[in-house]
């Protein structure tokens, strides 16, 4: 009798841990089949808004490209600043090399 239940909770381990797998691959499945994306509409996805108010007209709204840096938290730069420290950045990874 002792052999049986050996043979019994081995293959409950096994079976155990086969079923993760599996458990993740439908999850994954699920979500992929269920899942509304984030952004459906790629140009916004891949830009950010400019909104330009002058007197007299209406609100005029610009897509400007999106660019991603490196920079540390505390210290952000963007635009001509962001590019600059992007350069910077640049020049001191040349020299670890």
């Amino acid at each position: 009798m002792s052999r049986n239940r050996t043979e019994t909770w081995l293959a409950l381990i096994v079976v155990g841990i086969g079923l993760i797998p599996v458990a993740i691959v439908g999850l994954w499945a699920y979500m992929s089949a269920t899942a509304t994306p984030l952004h459906p509409n790629v140009k916004i996805a891949q830009a950010y808004l400019r909104i330009h108010h002058a007197e007299g007209d209406g609100a005029r709204i610009d897509y400007g490209p999106v660019k991603i840096t490196r920079s540390r938290p505390g210290t952000r730069a963007y635009g001509a600043a962001g590019e600059a420290a992007d350069a910077e950045r640049k020049v001191k990874d040349a020299h670890h090399v």
